[in-house]
């Protein structure tokens, strides 16, 4: 779920245990490590559930909706 330079992206992971998606913005030529960082190293930040419906209808394909749902209601994907 990758975004365009400068642009967010996405992860679907788990955290302590629970499946969720992770975010951040990509980094641009002026700024290779986009945010949030660590010193100079790119990290993620787990979103809010209450974001969770939000980021899964901005997914581009009908499909990236469907594997985005399956996974963060438990299902292997």
């Amino acid at each position: 779920m990758n975004g365009k330079a400068g642009k967010p992206a996405y992860a679907l992971g788990t955290w302590d245990g629970e499946r969720c998606i992770g975010a951040r913005w990509n980094g641009t030529a002026d700024n290779k490590t986009g945010w949030p960082r660590i010193y100079i190293h790119p990290c993620w930040h787990v979103l809010d559930k209450n974001l969770a419906e939000g980021v899964v209808a901005s997914l581009p394909t009908y499909a990236d909706k469907i594997l985005a749902l399956r996974f963060l209601n438990g299902e292997d994907v």
